[in-house]
């Protein structure tokens, strides 16, 4: 199972990811994980729908 957490900075430009994985087929503790994606503040967003690599060019991944 796959639980996560989504959070919108206070600055409106960034987004903070958290997410906890428990298996306890293959996992001997849950394992979490955080990260945070930052909007590039000289990128719009582009008006191509359900393109994978469109839909990351505005971001970058801390």
């Amino acid at each position: 199972m796959v639980d996560g957490r989504f959070e919108l900075g206070e600055d409106g430009m960034t987004l903070n990811v958290t997410t906890v994985t428990t298996d306890p087929v293959y996992l001997t503790e849950p394992l979490s994980r955080s990260f945070t994606v930052h909007k590039n503040t000289d990128r719009e967003f582009d008006p191509v729908p359900c393109d994978p690599a469109a839909s990351s060019r505005h971001i970058t991944l801390e």
